[in-house]
C-alpha cells in the first residue's frame, strides 16, 4: 500500500513537471505570436502613413492629409484624384472620411498632425467648422487647403472651390506648391 502511494505521488510530480514544461512552452509560443502580431501591426501602420509612393517604392517628398466631412460621389472623385495626383508628383496621401461625424474633425486632424502630414486638405460640412482644424494645423506649421467655399472665419492658406476630379487635382497641386514654397 505504501509503495502504491509513492507511485501515485511520483506520478503527480511527473504530471506537475509536464504541466510546468507545457505551460512554459505555451507562454513562449504566446510571446512569439505576440511579437509577430506586433510586427505585422507596426508594418501596417508604417505603410498606412504614406511614406512611400504607391507607383513605386521610392521615398516621397511629403504627405498630404485629407479630411472629408462626408464622402459622396463628388468627394470620392476628389479624394481619388487627390491621391493619384499626389502620387504622380512624388507625394504621399492619407485620406480620412469622417462619415458625417463632426466631433471627429479635430481629433482626426490631430491624428494626422501626429503622423507628420505636411499639408492638410479639408472638406468640411460648413466652412466655419474648419477653423479649429486650421488653427491646430497652423500651430504645427502645417498649411491648410480648404475645399468648398471660402469664409473669412477660416484661416486657410489656399482655397479650392472645385469638386470632383478637377478639384482633387487642383488641391494636390496647391498642396505641393505650399510644400515647395510656391505661391
Amino acid at each position: 500500500m505504501v509503495k502504491q502511494h509513492k507511485n501515485i505521488n511520483n506520478g503527480r510530480k511527473r504530471l506537475k513537471n509536464l504541466n510546468s514544461i507545457y505551460e512554459e512552452e505555451l507562454i513562449m509560443k504566446a510571446r512569439v505570436l505576440g511579437m509577430t502580431m506586433a510586427g505585422v501591426v507596426m508594418a501596417g501602420m508604417l505603410s498606412a502613413c504614406g511614406t512611400e509612393s504607391a507607383a513605386g517604392n521610392e521615398e516621397v517628398s511629403g504627405v498630404i492629409g485629407y479630411l472629408c466631412y462626408d464622402m459622396d460621389q463628388d468627394t470620392e472623385a476628389f479624394a481619388d484624384e487627390l491621391s493619384a495626383e499626389a502620387d504622380s508628383l512624388g507625394y504621399g496621401c492619407r485620406i480620412i472620411n469622417l462619415a458625417g461625424n463632426d466631433r471627429k474633425l479635430v481629433s482626426e486632424c490631430i491624428g494626422m498632425l501626429n503622423e507628420n502630414v505636411d499639408v492638410l486638405v479639408v472638406t468640411p460640412d460648413k466652412s466655419v467648422d474648419a477653423q479649429p482644424v486650421a488653427e491646430a494645423a497652423h500651430d504645427n506649421d502645417v498649411s491648410v487647403v480648404l475645399n468648398g467655399f471660402g469664409s473669412s472665419a477660416v484661416d486657410y492658406d489656399r482655397l479650392v472651390s472645385t469638386t470632383g476630379y478637377a478639384g482633387g487635382k487642383a488641391a494636390a497641386e496647391s498642396a505641393v506648391e505650399l510644400m515647395t514654397g510656391g505661391n
